[in-house]
């Protein structure tokens, strides 16, 4: 990875292939199987543990009101900690006698029940504290219990206590434990994602160390021996995760923010010697705080807190104290989407907001990782936006199911895949497209509204479709029945358009299909926005629906006469596919990311339109396929755009069955090596493939690695796709339903390339054959009423090569209009055709 991370954020914590001094490097990836969304109940998921289940149950019989930890870090050499942990709780039922806590590893010397002499009775069993209560509590009565214990605490493959170089601090989430909440890693408490509690803090810690925790600073009490203690308080209730404290010999930015409900403090702690690099580190941080309250609503929380911490595995999104890693304030603004905006973002996304249980962690993660994106745009503008959500997306279409063993939904994951790259980068590709769905003003407009419905509460996937819904008016079942509960994607394309004229406007009834990536069912409801182009490239955009595998709407009423259409321009949905779209103007290389194809036009003469869209789905299949013949099950090329001059230009289309290119074409090999690799190709979705001869194979220094690419001299608009010629194999995959095709006009009339006239009207091209310079002699039949004619030539492929209007008055008329085009027409042979809504007239023409 670029970023040299693993694609996983973890719980506001960023799991990071890098090595750590004081903490263990994480490797491999989380494996599972395929989980189908029957598994997700509206309140529990099936795969939920029992552990979480009984941890969440205990909030049914108790409510932790405050913790206050008073802790000594004085001899942060030992590796230990020692203090006491004030629970003050109160009880939810009746004749309650056994009060159940987690903590991990460390001893618990004694409890005490408020001010009393006399201890309670405790027993420790794994992971569990039981203290058995003297007296009973009923339903609403309070009690404090102060547990003194000891020990070094515990750590996980990710998160727990951490003591370092002269510092100490804690990570909140726990990768490879179950439940992944970590409190009960250096303190007791009532350890899940739902029991909320404010806290207090006293650190014991020597003179030259600072401790930072959650909340505001109260005071500091400066002890005769050369230590002191720091207090802090956080009257915000945050759930155990959460809870932070980090030590270390910390220098401070401090500065402050104009929030929506006031000023609020932001400080930025870290070693002496880095703060010149935070200072650049964090210089959009303020623009991520005003962006993410305009988006998301009031920033409730008393400061903005990071603290920099030698951990060299992540981050974690501690209320107002994040732990943010020392390897991320280098000076550079590398990390700042990734980690800093990212952890920030979980004070709404998470913090504010929490999921009910493990299994629905997309709606903390997924949204966390959505926000990096989206911090692109505050900082960056909507193009990084799009730049960043593509790069995402193409992240998990390749990556995402080796990663967690299969296709997964965002929700409903087993405990072990919790912090995965399905939770987390396919969450934050959910998030894009709901977006796309809702429309922005509904979208964000929401967003607050829900944050504000469920402040300091828990939600799952059901009460985010249902609030959102009502909240929009729009009815979200579909797509979250398809993005959310359901593994895998689908592709859309523009299968063929229609166009009849209506005056000096266009009629257009365009025909939908849809390609599914990885899932077993076809989305219903896609809101696919269609941007059409005419010969002068005006453009204009439409919405329509896409249900099941084909649709089509007609009626669309344009500006114009469009001569070609391309969907979703604004990647808005976060379909399988992957696209780019360049002006082309000048001769040169063109990038094209994330489409696996680069393009260098050798001649140009106006400005021209070029569109690739890199489909992740299996193309159709020949209706008659040559024996021997596999195409690729899992990608294809769609080339499409405006020409307008002698638009020439050479691409490469390249092919990757490695480990680190997702194995996306190792499938496609078999027992075979790249020299039986073929490159087909047709100029529309009607045709049948053709294999591509004059396609030139780049194996580059191996032909057994399976990565190369394909040379095609001389790009034409069509489609593109991989095969291999295997004579042991036979493609078993089938054709789509052939009622999706439809590329026959509406309300016009059939035309035979031998028929030139119409009525009176008739159509002659001279001289013919030619050298590419010639004449087009008309006679336009008497209409009614005036309507608009357009003339256009088409190349043997069907691609439009020119077009111009023709004023017709509605009486007879002859034209001769002699057609200059600024580059001559290779050989071959061409259409030139006129029409309108009432006839049309065409001529085959001959370049010599």
């Amino acid at each position: 990875m670029k970023k040299q991370l693993f694609t996983a954020l973890f719980s506001g914590f960023l799991l990071l292939a890098l090595t750590a001094s004081n903490a263990q490097t994480i490797s491999g990836a989380c494996q599972h199987n395929h989980q189908n969304s029957a598994a997700y109940n509206h309140h529990k998921f099936t795969a939920q543990s029992n552990k979480t289940q009984a941890a969440a149950s205990r909030s049914d019989t108790l409510d932790i009101v405050n913790y206050h930890l008073n802790l000594n870090l004085t001899d942060l050499a030992s590796k230990e900690l020692s203090g006491t942990c004030a629970v003050h709780l109160a009880s939810k039922i009746n004749n309650l006698d056994t009060i159940l806590l987690d903590l991990k590893a460390l001893a618990v010397s004694a409890v005490y029940r408020g001010n009393e002499t006399n201890p309670e009775n405790y027993e420790q069993q794994g992971e569990l504290l039981r203290i058995f209560t003297k007296k009973t509590l009923n339903a609403a009565d309070t009690a404090t219990f102060i547990i003194s214990y000891q020990g070094k605490p515990a750590t996980a493959t990710y998160g727990g206590f951490y003591f370092g170089n002269n510092t100490a601090y804690n990570m909140g989430v726990g990768i490879g434990i179950d439940p992944p909440n970590f409190g009960r890693a250096w303190f007791p408490c009532l350890d899940n994602f739902i029991d909320r509690a404010t806290y207090q803090f006293s650190i014991h810690t020597k003179g030259n160390m600072s401790a930072f925790c959650n909340g505001t600073l109260q005071n500091i009490d400066l002890l005769g021996d050369g230590t002191k203690i720091t207090h802090w308080k956080l009257d915000v209730p945050i759930p155990t995760y959460l809870a932070s404290v980090a030590v270390g010999a910390f220098s401070t930015i401090e500065s402050e923010y104009e929030g929506m409900n006031g000023k609020i403090p932001a400080i930025i702690a870290a070693p002496d010697a880095n703060l010149d690099d935070a200072k650049i580190s964090f210089q959009n941080l303020p623009q991520a705080f005003s962006g993410f309250e305009q988006a998301f609503g009031p920033y409730i929380w008393p400061r903005v807190g990071f603290t920099v911490v030698p951990f060299n595995a992540g981050a974690m999104e501690h209320a107002t104290n994040i732990g943010y890693p020392l390897f991320a304030v280098d000076g550079t603004l590398t990390w700042e989407a990734a980690i800093m905006a990212h952890e920030l973002s979980h004070h709404w996304w998470g913090d504010l907001v929490t999921c009910e249980t493990a299994a629905d962690m997309w709606l903390n993660e997924g949204w966390a990782s959505w926000c990096e994106n989206y911090f692109t745009e505050l900082v960056y503008g909507p193009q990084a936006y799009r730049d960043a959500c593509r790069t995402t997306l193409e992240d998990v279409l390749r990556q995402a199911h080796l990663a967690d063993d299969g296709y997964r939904a965002v929700a409903g994951v087993p405990a072990e895949y919790t912090y995965g790259n399905t939770v987390n980068r396919k969450g934050a590709v959910v998030v894009n497209a709901l977006r796309g769905y809702m429309g922005n003003e509904a979208f964000f407009k929401c967003l607050k509204e829900y944050t504000a419905a469920f402040a300091l509460k828990n939600a799952n996937s059901y009460q985010l479709r249902d609030f959102l819904s009502d909240c929009s008016g729009m009815d979200l079942t579909d797509f979250f029945d398809d993005w959310v509960f359901q593994p895998g994607f689908v592709a859309v394309t523009l299968d063929s358009m229609a166009v009849k004229f209506a005056g000096t406007n266009a009629v257009a009834t365009v025909y939908l299909r849809q390609h599914t990536h990885q899932t077993n069912h076809y989305f219903n409801a896609i809101p696919v926005d269609i941007t059409f182009y005419d010969q002068n490239l005006n453009s204009t955009t439409r919405r329509v629906f896409s249900s099941g595998a084909c649709s089509f709407t007609q009626n669309i009423e344009l500006p114009f006469y469009p001569i070609y259409a391309a969907i979703d321009t604004n990647e808005t949905l976060s379909l399988a596919g992957l696209q780019a779209q360049r002006w082309i103007t000048k001769t040169g290389n063109y990038t094209l990311p994330n489409t696996q194809v680069d393009l260098e036009v050798n001649a140009v003469s106006d400005t021209n339109l070029l569109h690739v869209y890199h489909i992740w789905a299996p193309p159709d299949r020949p209706q008659t396929p040559p024996p021997g013949w596999i195409l690729s099950d899992r990608h294809y090329w769609r080339i499409g755009g405006v020409n307008l001059g002698s638009f020439k230009a050479k691409a490469s289309f390249y092919y990757n069955g490695s480990n680190n290119g997702g194995l996306l074409d190792a499938a496609l090999f078999g027992g075979l090596n790249e020299n039986s690799l073929m490159l087909l190709y047709r100029p529309n979705a009607a045709a049948n493939w053709q294999k591509l001869n004059s396609a030139t194979l780049n194996k580059g220094g191996s032909a057994t690695d399976k990565m190369g690419s394909f040379t095609v001299a001389s790009l034409q608009f069509g489609e593109y796709t991989l095969a291999i010629n295997d004579p042991n194999r036979t493609d078993t995959l089938t054709m789509p339903p052939n009622d999706c095709l439809n590329l026959t006009a509406l309300n016009q009339p059939p035309n035979n390339n031998n028929t030139n006239s119409h009525k009176q009207g008739y159509l002659q091209v001279q001289p013919n054959p030619n050298n590419g310079q010639f004449a087009v002699n008309i006679s336009l039949p008497a209409t009614a009423v005036p309507q608009m004619a357009i003339l256009q030539v088409a190349d043997s492929a069907g691609r439009i090569i020119y077009t111009q209007n023709i004023n017709n008055t509605g009486g007879t008329q002859q034209q001769s209009i002699t057609i200059n085009l600024a580059q001559p027409l290779t050989a071959g042979t061409y259409k030139v055709s006129v029409k309108t809504n009432s006839y049309v007239l065409a001529s085959t023409m001959v370049v010599l």
